[in-house]
């Protein structure tokens, strides 16, 4: 083993909390990966998963926080897409 190469538990270790198989596969063939460690979602998606929604669920609190201050203060707000579907729904 060369001095500066991981062993391959390491690389093994690293390449499934980073990658899913098939991604992992092509990096380096000589590393062997469990069958039951590829199958298995990679423990950094959850994370991924829940900072996604969780700014999701901020932009659309903003968004409610927006619209509800401009009806208070009686003004005509409308948004991009959804403004015009809800004008011609009014409108018929």
């Amino acid at each position: 083993m060369h001095p500066t190469s991981l062993s391959h538990n390491i690389a093994g270790r690293n390449c499934g909390l980073l990658f899913p198989r098939p991604v992992a596969s092509p990096i380096n063939r000589h590393v062997p990966i469990n069958r039951h460690h590829h199958e298995s979602v990679p423990p950094i998606l959850p994370f991924l998963m829940f900072g996604i929604w969780s700014l999701l669920g901020l932009a659309e609190l903003v968004l409610w926080i927006l619209l509800v201050f401009k009806a208070y203060q009686h003004e005509m707000f409308k948004l991009p897409i959804v403004g015009d579907v809800a004008e011609k729904q009014a409108d018929a």
